[in-house]
């Protein structure tokens, strides 16, 4: 169970109602945080499906609760335990918020697995 579970909780309570905002980070080619050998054929092999990862961390007050989200975590679970890149990735970033008092910060992957 992660800590601040109920942190967590109130805060997507609140993001539900709440006002907030999304902007694009960035959109790349290719992304991993692993190591890959890349052969030049990969680059047209088919996707195996649509990846989507998210990490987020509660904001309670104005203050953050826990670990600040990584991009490379909400990449990590896009591509999951099968998969070794993303292709056509794009990065948001995510902030829904009721102002003093929850809310949630959120990085969001997206990208076709392969």
């Amino acid at each position: 169970m992660v800590a601040g579970a109920p942190f967590v909780r109130l805060a997507l309570f609140f993001a539900l109602g709440a006002p907030g905002c999304t902007f694009t980070v960035g959109r790349v080619a290719v992304l991993s945080t692993r190591t890959v050998a890349l052969p030049l054929e990969a680059a047209d092999a088919p996707a195996m499906r649509r990846g989507r990862g998210r990490r987020c961390v509660p904001i309670v007050g104005a203050v953050p609760v826990g670990r600040l989200p990584r991009v490379g975590d909400a990449v990590d679970d896009a591509i999951g335990p099968d998969g070794h890149l993303l292709r056509d990735a794009v990065i948001r970033f995510r902030l829904v918020y009721v102002p003093f008092v929850a809310g949630a910060a959120c990085y969001e992957a997206e990208g076709d697995v392969q």
